[in-house]
């Protein structure tokens, strides 16, 4: 006998399908699959798909149809209990509307569709992911790669860290730099403190020698402008006494000549000189020249590099070792040419163009150049750098010596000579040896030659 309502058809239908909608499947329903969401892995009825595309978060899965359903059937994976491999849910880098869901074997990459075209289109095996791991039982578990990167992490925090502390070092060492030229910048300081000092006292005394001489003279211009007084208010004042008018007359004209007398002597002290100040000009001109307070170099601190050795110890397991190599560099200044300047050297009867062999630096702090085309040696001021004064050689000059501050030596290789040249207002040559070879070099140390 029946009765009034309506019976769910899909509950009692016997049909069987390949790939059943995952959701009707869980409710006791028996439906044929018709799209398969890669994100979620599942499969889905027409009406059970629009459900899933309700939902926001949903949205976006990448669904496919029936054509690219994965090749393992819904049937076997619920009778076998196995798991059908689901498609990657991971967007690619560089094309974010596709997934990422094929793999080139050639290269072992992965990538999108669009990636696998435009930089693997000449690669053969390319395959889909989920297919590929249905066919490929034998690939590296992730265990394996997480094992790795695990050790990389590790290894990567020591030489962060090492890094770190290189750093550290560099910021005490940039510290510790910075308060010696500070040091360096207080001592020129309290050096320039000294000079001056000594330069003002110089001044001081000789300007007191002038002064205290004047004073001298002025107390005894002094002196007699009061004896001429006196001598004036005597003869005023004279009463009607011939006599003591006769002797006050006597001594006045005395006072008056011997008052004449000192002014005579006192024109010729009057002060005809002054002092002077000329700053050393070496000074200026090298603080001119100076780019820095010093030169900044670089130089190689040690290196530490890590070793990895495997011991192989007999009845035992595989060990692993870790030996460290510290190895340190010499230090090393290197010279760097922070500018340069020219300047002629050149007088006026010079004949060839000046070919400056060698120099060297007197006490006094002028130069001595060896020209060798014009066969001069030629003094430089260090200031300036100008040719001040030069003398004429029998031959061609190589080497250029200071044997002290009054005298220089400098070789003729071609003369086999070796001349000595007196370093006085005006360069000389004094005397000379002769030798059996060509001489090009000299040198003099402890009073030797």
């Amino acid at each position: 006998m029946a009765f009034g309502g309506s019976i769910n058809t899909d509950v009692l239908h016997d049909e069987t399908f390949d790939l059943l909608c995952t959701m009707c499947e869980q409710k006791g329903r028996n439906r044929e699959a018709e799209k398969y969401c890669v994100e979620c892995g599942d499969y889905y009825c027409l009406t059970c798909v629009n459900v899933h595309d309700e939902v926001p978060l949903l949205k976006r899965h990448k669904i496919f149809g029936k054509g690219k359903f994965p090749s393992r059937s819904i049937k076997a994976r619920s009778r076998s209990g196995k798991n059908q491999p689901m498609a990657p849910t991971e967007r690619c880098d560089r094309h974010s509307h596709h997934y990422i869901d094929m793999y080139c074997q050639n290269h072992d990459d992965v990538g999108c569709g669009t990636c696998m075209a435009v930089d693997h289109r000449s690669c053969q095996d390319i395959f889909y992911i989920p297919e590929f791991l249905q066919s490929n039982t034998r690939i590296s578990p992730a265990k394996t790669t997480l094992k790795k990167l695990e050790s990389i992490a590790t290894t990567l925090k020591a030489h962060y860290e090492s890094f770190q502390r290189g750093k550290q070092e560099l910021v005490k060492r940039k510290a510790t730099t910075l308060e010696n030229i500070r040091k360096f910048r207080k001592e020129i300081n309290e050096r320039l403190d000294e000079l001056e000092k000594n330069t003002v006292t110089d001044t001081e005394v000789r300007y007191k020698a002038f002064i205290s001489k004047l004073e001298e003279e002025m107390e005894i211009l002094e002196i007699n402008r009061a004896n001429i007084q006196s001598a004036r208010d005597k003869l005023v004042s004279a009463d009607n006494n011939v006599s003591q008018n006769f002797v006050n007359a006597t001594k006045g004209r005395n006072i008056a000549n011997k008052a004449e007398k000192c002014i005579e002597v006192s024109k010729s002290q009057l002060p005809i000189e002054d002092i002077d100040f000329r700053p050393d000009l070496r000074l200026s001109a090298l603080l001119q020249e100076l780019p820095a307070l010093g030169n900044v170099t670089q130089r190689e601190t040690r290196k530490i590099k890590q070793v990895t050795s495997v011991k192989q110890v007999s009845g035992q397991k595989n060990e692993k070792s870790k030996y460290y190599n510290v190895s340190s560099t010499q230090q090393e200044a290197l010279l760097k040419v922070k500018g340069s300047k020219k300047y002629c050297v050149k007088v006026q009867s010079d004949i060839e163009g000046c070919d400056i062999v060698s120099a060297c630096t007197l006490e006094d702090g002028t130069i001595l150049l060896s020209d060798y085309n014009n066969s001069k040696l030629k003094r430089l001021d260090s200031s300036t750098y100008t040719v001040i004064d030069y003398c004429d050689l029998p031959g061609e000059p190589w080497q250029v010596c200071s044997i002290n501050k009054h005298q220089a030596a400098v070789c003729l290789p071609s003369e086999q000579e070796v001349h000595f040249i007196s370093l006085s207002n005006r360069m000389t040559l004094t005397n000379k040896i002769t030798t059996d070879f060509h001489c090009f070099g000299l040198a003099n140390a402890g009073g030797n030659l």
